[in-house]
């Protein structure tokens, strides 16, 4: 049964506290009866049922009841992650760059340049951001050359976050 608790974790940490237990117990219940319905080994049956379910994160947008236009929910939680990570490494080149710009400007104020400093870091992740946005807003329109996003970005139950030592302690 760690898969189906892998899956309701993966659910949960995506909900508001105040609907994490509610939707928990709910969902063991749903996991429970469709996988005693199945046929096969206990773990075969965990495997076809979680599967059948789908993605967590598009789980946890049903339960949410959550809508996201910009980005849909097939590609919200990649353009999430990808706007995390390339936010961050855009902020971080661009903080060398204008660090080194400025590191040897005599003819300013030290407080001008850390403030140069600071609206270049600002402004390259501003741009990453903007940059990321529309790639996920063409993906999600073009629908990555008419494929179906499940397609694109496989998943199984393999994929399902490992448990948090607390997890088991909270239950």
């Amino acid at each position: 049964m760690e898969l189906s608790e892998r899956y309701v974790y993966a659910v949960t940490r995506l909900l508001p506290k105040s609907q994490q237990g509610e939707v928990e117990k709910a969902l063991r219940s749903d996991i429970q009866d469709m996988v005693d319905a199945e046929q096969g080994t206990k773990e075969e049956r965990v495997r076809r049922v979680l599967t059948s379910l789908g993605r967590p994160e598009k789980m946890a947008m049903n339960y949410s009841g959550a809508k996201q236009y910009l980005i849909g929910p097939e590609w919200f939680s990649i353009y999430m992650r990808a706007l995390k990570v390339i936010c961050s490494v855009a902020s971080l080149v661009a903080l060398v760059i204008f660090t080194i710009k400025y590191a040897d400007a005599t003819s300013e104020s030290i407080i001008g340049r850390i403030v140069d400093i600071l609206l270049g870091t600002i402004s390259g992740g501003i741009q990453a951001a903007f940059w990321v946005t529309v790639a996920f807003v063409y993906f999600e329109h073009a629908k990555a050359n008419k494929k179906n996003p499940e397609e694109v970005l496989a998943w199984s139950v393999d994929d399902l976050p490992k448990l948090p030592r607390r997890w088991n302690q909270q239950r």
